[in-house]
C-alpha cells in the first residue's frame, strides 16, 4: 500500500488512558402559567386545532378581531393593564353543528405559476365521496383568491351536498376546503394525484396531500367547547390558566358550569356579572352567590354594572404577570387599578352583600382613588393572590422532583435518596420565600424570653425507608415527602386609634 501521509515520529491519544465521554443531562421546564385565553362565541376560526390563536400586542389581535367584537373588547382591556402578563389568547367556542375541512400546507405563491396550469387535477373525498377534479384552467387567474375560487367552482359542480355547498378559503399562505354537510359525518379527505392532468394536489401547488384534516361535529356544550380548547392548547405546545367568556355566556348556567369545569383542572376562572341581583342579600340565584355556595375555590366573579367591558380579563391580566423568579414580586389583587374600565357606584351597604358573597367589583375610594375589591375566589377560604401564586409553586415543586430522577442515574431507596430530592426541592422553596409568597410565621412562644417564637416559612419531613411496606418497595414508590408551608398573606384593611393629649 502506497503511504500518503508521513509525518514521521507519531504519538499516540491520550484516549488510551483517559477515556473522557461528554453528555448533557435532560431538563424538564416547568409550565408557563401565565397565558389567558379569552373564549368567544363567535368569529371565523376552524373547528380544530386552529380554534386557538396567541397575541403578544393588541396590533396583533386587534387585526383578526376587529372593533366590534367581543374578543376586542376583551383585549383591549387586557392590553390596557399594566403591568401584565406577556400572553392573550383567543379561542371560538361553537354553538352549532360544524363542517369537516382540509387545511393544506403552505400553496404555491407565484400566480404566474398558476396561469401557466390549463388542465390541473386531484382527487378528494368529502363525506366519503371521492371525485376527480380535473381540467382546472388558471391561465385567468389574477391572485391566490382567485386560484382558491376556481378550485371551489370545479368542487361545486359535482353532484352531492359535500360537494355543491363546499367552499375554498385562502388563509394567509394555506388554503382551507370545507364540506357543504355540517355536523357528525361531514368530513374533507387529504389530497391525492388524478389519473390524468396536472397534478396539483403535490407540495409545489397546492400542498394537499400530507394536510390537517378535521372532521365535522355537533358541538355539545359549553363544557364540552372548553376541554376542546383546552386540547388545542396542548396541540400548539401552550397551556392557558387564566379563562374568561364571553359576553354572551354572563350570569347563565353556561358561565356556572364552566367554573365548576375548572374546579377539576389546573387553572382559574374569571367570571363577570352584570347581573345587579349579586348585590341583593336575600338572591341566592345569581352567579356570585351560587359559585360562592359550591365553594369553588378556581373561580372568581366579578360584578360591573355595565357591559362591553372585561373587568376580569384586567385583572388576570395584572396577576398572571408576577415573576415568581424575582424578590418580592408576589401582589395581592385588591386596591389594583383596572385602566380604561368605569369604576361602579356602589354603596356600603351593596359593598357589603357582594363580598359576603365573595364577589369583587371596581369601586372609587376617597378621592380619586380607584381600587379592586377584594381580590377573592368564589370560596371562603381562597384569594386570587394565593391560589395562583400555590399553583405556580406545585409547578415548579412537581418540576424540581421530576428533574431529580432525570439528573441521576439512580435515586436509591435509601435515606440518601430522599435526601436527593429534599434537596431539590429546597432552591423552589426558598425562591418563594425570597419572592413573598411564603414567610415565616411570629406565633406566641411564652418558653421565649421574648415571648414570641417564629415558625418557619416551610418545613420538609419524610416517612422513613423502614416505615416503607415490602409492596412499596417492590413497585419502587417512594417514601413520602410532606411539605408544610406558610402564607405570607397580605393585609386587606387596619384599624388605627389615636390618642390625643394636651
Amino acid at each position: 500500500m502506497v503511504q500518503i501521509i508521513d509525518c514521521g515520529a507519531k504519538t499516540l491519544p491520550r484516549d488510551i488512558d483517559v477515556n473522557i465521554q461528554l453528555s448533557k443531562a435532560q431538563t424538564e421546564l416547568s409550565t408557563d402559567l401565565s397565558v389567558m385565553v379569552f373564549v368567544s362565541a363567535s368569529g371565523d376560526l376552524p373547528a380544530g386545532a386552529g380554534r386557538i390563536r396567541y397575541y403578544t400586542s393588541p396590533d396583533a389581535l386587534f387585526a383578526d378581531w376587529p372593533p366590534g367584537t367581543q374578543a376586542y373588547l376583551a383585549g383591549r382591556d387586557f392590553f390596557a393593564q399594566s403591568p401584565r402578563a406577556k400572553t392573550m389568547a383567543v379561542a371560538q367556542a361553537f354553538s352549532v353543528p360544524q363542517p369537516g375541512y382540509l387545511r393544506t400546507g403552505a400553496i404555491e405563491q407565484n400566480v404566474a405559476t398558476w396561469k401557466a396550469i390549463l388542465d390541473g387535477s386531484f382527487s378528494i373525498a368529502i363525506d366519503g365521496v371521492s371525485e376527480t377534479i380535473t381540467g382546472l384552467d388558471f391561465s385567468t387567474a389574477t391572485s391566490l383568491t382567485t386560484v382558491a375560487s376556481l378550485i371551489q367552482s370545479a368542487l361545486r359542480a359535482k353532484p352531492g351536498g359535500g360537494f355543491s355547498g363546499a367552499t375554498v378559503k385562502l388563509d394567509g399562505t394555506q388554503v382551507q376546503i370545507t364540506s357543504g354537510t355540517l355536523g357528525d359525518g361531514a368530513a374533507v379527505s387529504t389530497l391525492t394525484q388524478a389519473a390524468s392532468g396536472i397534478d396539483i394536489s403535490g407540495p409545489t401547488m397546492l400542498n394537499g396531500r400530507e394536510g390537517t384534516t378535521t372532521p365535522g361535529y355537533t358541538p355539545a356544550g359549553l363544557v364540552s367547547e372548553l376541554a376542546l380548547i383546552a386540547e388545542a392548547a396542548r396541540c400548539s405546545g401552550r397551556f392557558v390558566y387564566g379563562w374568561a367568556l364571553d359576553e354572551r355566556f354572563r350570569d347563565t348556567q353556561d358561565a356556572g358550569d364552566a367554573a365548576a369545569w375548572m374546579e377539576a383542572r389546573k387553572g382559574v376562572m374569571g367570571l363577570t356579572s352584570n347581573d345587579p341581583l349579586a348585590l341583593e342579600a336575600s338572591s341566592t340565584l345569581d352567579i356570585a352567590a351560587a359559585t360562592y355556595a359550591a365553594g369553588l375555590s378556581r373561580a372568581s366573579v366579578t360584578y360591573h354594572d355595565k357591559v362591553g367591558f372585561y373587568p376580569e380579563v384586567s385583572i388576570l391580566a395584572r396577576m398572571l404577570g408576577v415573576n415568581y423568579a424575582l424578590p418580592q414580586s408576589v401582589i395581592t389583587a385588591k386596591f389594583k387599578d383596572l385602566p380604561g374600565i368605569p369604576t361602579v357606584g356602589l354603596n356600603e351597604t351593596e359593598l357589603g352583600v357582594l363580598e359576603k358573597k365573595r364577589g369583587n367589583t371596581l369601586v372609587a375610594v376617597g378621592n380619586n382613588a380607584r381600587t379592586y375589591r377584594s381580590g377573592t375566589m368564589a370560596s371562603s377560604s381562597w384569594f386570587i393572590d394565593s391560589r395562583i401564586g400555590l399553583d405556580n409553586l406545585v409547578e415548579e415543586l412537581q418540576t424540581a422532583a421530576f428533574n431529580v430522577f432525570l439528573r441521576n442515574g439512580v435515586v436509591p431507596y435509601t435515606p440518601g435518596g430522599s435526601t436527593l430530592i429534599i434537596d431539590g426541592l429546597t432552591p423552589t422553596l426558598e425562591r418563594y420565600v425570597g419572592n413573598g409568597l411564603l414567610a415565616d410565621r411570629p406565633v406566641i412562644d411564652l418558653s421565649n424570653q421574648s415571648g414570641v417564637g417564629l415558625v418557619s416559612a416551610y418545613t420538609l419531613s419524610v416517612v422513613g425507608v423502614e416505615l416503607m411496606s415490602d409492596s412499596d418497595r417492590a413497585g419502587r414508590l417512594g417514601p413520602p415527602i410532606r411539605i408544610d408551608v406558610n402564607l405570607a398573606g397580605a393585609q386587606h384593611s387596619v384599624a388605627i386609634h389615636i390618642n390625643a393629649f394636651e
